[in-house]
C-alpha cells in the first residue's frame, strides 16, 4: 500500500509538472506547414500587444481563379489549443460540402486563441484576445482577402472554451457578427473557473482572481442580457451543440441549458441541439461542423441587405442633413444603392471633424471600423455625393 500510494503521489506531482509545464507552452504565433488542403499559417502584427499573432486560414478552392468576394466564418478552438487545430476537422468539411453544392463557398479564419485567455483581455492588460480580434484580426482579414466586408457576412463558433469565446464576443460585439455558432461551450461560471485544476493560470492571470471583472467583461450570460434588444433587432442567429454526457470542467450540459433557457426567455434567435450520450469534444464532428456551415450561410443569404439602423441609432433622411450615431452600433443610410452617398464626415458633438469614411454600395457603416477610427461615444454625421 504504501508503494502504490507512492506511485499515486509521484504520477500526481509529474501530472501537476505537466500540467504547469503545458501552461507554458502557450504562443501567439504557432507556424505549421503540414496544414491539411485548403488551409496555410500566416501572421498579423498586433500594436496592443507588441507581438505577431499566428492564424490559419481556409480559402475556398475558386479563390484564386477569379474575383468573388466571400463571407467568413471565425473559428475558435479549445483549451490549450492554437490557431492549427480546428484546420483537420474543417478542411475535409468545407472541400465536399462546396463541391457538392451543400453551402456556398466561404473562408474560414481559424484563431489563436493562446491555449488558455477564455477569448478574454487580461485584467492587467497583459493579454488582449478579445480587442485583438475584434480591432486587428478582422480588420487584416477583410484588407488582406477578398471578404465581404460586412457584419452580415460574418460568422463566429468555436469548441468549449471556443464555445464559450464565440458566446461571449458574438453577443458583446453585435454589430461584428450575423451569426453565433458552438459546440460543447465551457460555459463555465467563475466558481466552476476558480475551482477547476486544469489550468489554474486562467482565473489567476487572466482574470485576475476577480470574479466582478469575470462576470462584467466575460461572462457570455452578461452580454446576452445585456444586448438582448439589439441582438434581436439586427436579426442575430445562435446555433449551439451540446453532448448530455457532457460534465468536462463542471456540468457542462447543465451550463448550456442554461444558456438555453436565458436565450429563450430573452426571445433571442436559437437552434439548440443535444446529442444523447455526448461526451465533452463529441460535439464538434464532421456532421455538425457541415450543419453549422449549413447554418451560418443560410443566415449571410438572407442577411445580405446591411442592417437597418438599430435602436439609438437614428438617421436623417435628408441626404446632406447632419444626423447622431454611437460608435458603438453599425448602421445603413437609407438611400439609393450604388453609389448614392460617396463619404460620409464624422463630427464630435461639439463639431470638431474627426475624419471620413465611405459606405459601400449598400450604405453601410461598420461599427468596429467607426470604434478603431474614431473611438467609442457618439459622432455628428453629414453626409455628401
Amino acid at each position: 500500500m504504501k508503494i502504490r500510494a507512492s506511485v499515486y503521489t509521484v504520477i500526481t506531482v509529474l501530472c501537476s509538472l505537466s500540467t504547469a509545464y503545458a501552461q507554458m507552452q502557450y504562443f501567439w504565433n504557432n507556424p505549421a506547414s503540414n496544414l491539411p488542403d485548403g488551409c496555410s499559417h500566416h501572421t498579423y502584427h498586433s500594436d496592443l500587444m507588441n507581438t505577431d499573432v499566428g492564424y490559419s486560414i481556409y480559402l475556398p478552392p475558386d479563390y484564386n481563379n477569379g474575383n468573388d468576394q466571400y463571407p467568413v466564418v471565425y473559428s475558435l478552438h479549445g483549451m490549450g489549443g492554437n490557431e492549427n487545430s480546428n484546420c483537420q476537422a474543417y478542411s475535409g468539411v468545407l472541400q465536399n460540402g462546396i463541391g457538392a453544392d451543400d453551402f456556398p463557398p466561404v473562408i474560414v479564419v481559424f484563431v489563436n486563441g493562446r491555449g488558455n485567455t477564455f477569448y478574454s483581455d487580461a485584467k492587467d492588460g497583459s493579454v488582449k484576445c478579445e480587442s485583438s480580434i475584434i480591432e486587428e484580426l478582422i480588420p487584416h482579414i477583410d484588407v488582406t482577402y477578398r471578404t465581404r466586408d460586412d457584419c452580415t457576412q460574418r460568422a463566429v463558433e468555436g469548441s468549449s472554451m471556443g464555445g464559450f469565446g464565440a458566446l461571449m464576443l458574438g453577443f458583446k460585439h453585435p454589430d461584428v457578427f450575423a451569426s453565433i455558432g458552438s459546440y460543447d461551450a465551457a460555459l463555465v461560471n467563475w466558481d466552476t473557473l476558480s475551482e477547476q485544476q486544469f489550468d489554474q493560470s486562467i482565473p489567476t492571470q487572466i482574470f485576475g482572481s476577480d470574479e466582478q471583472y469575470f462576470n462584467e467583461n466575460s461572462y457570455p450570460f452578461t452580454f446576452a442580457r445585456q444586448n438582448e434588444e439589439t441582438i434581436k433587432s439586427l436579426g442575430i442567429k445562435v446555433r449551439m451543440i451540446t453532448g448530455d454526457n457532457d460534465f468536462q470542467m463542471g456540468p457542462l450540459h447543465n451550463y448550456n441549458l442554461a444558456m438555453r433557457d436565458t436565450l429563450n426567455a430573452l426571445g433571442i434567435d436559437l437552434e439548440f441541439k443535444i446529442i444523447p450520450g455526448g461526451t465533452h469534444g463529441q460535439g464538434m464532428n464532421a456532421t455538425t461542423i457541415k450543419e453549422n456551415l449549413i447554418f451560418h450561410t443560410a443566415n449571410f443569404a438572407t442577411t445580405g441587405i446591411p442592417r437597418e439602423s438599430v435602436p439609438g441609432v437614428h438617421v436623417s433622411i435628408s441626404r446632406n442633413d447632419l444626423f447622431t450615431v454611437s460608435t458603438l452600433s453599425s448602421f445603413r443610410l437609407p438611400f439609393t444603392r450604388n453609389g448614392s452617398v460617396g463619404a460620409v464626415t464624422f463630427y464630435t458633438v461639439s463639431g470638431k471633424r474627426l475624419g471620413d469614411m465611405h459606405p459601400d454600395r449598400n450604405g453601410f457603416i461598420d461599427g468596429a471600423t467607426m470604434r478603431k477610427r474614431f473611438g467609442t461615444g457618439t459622432c455628428l454625421v453629414k453626409t455628401t455625393r
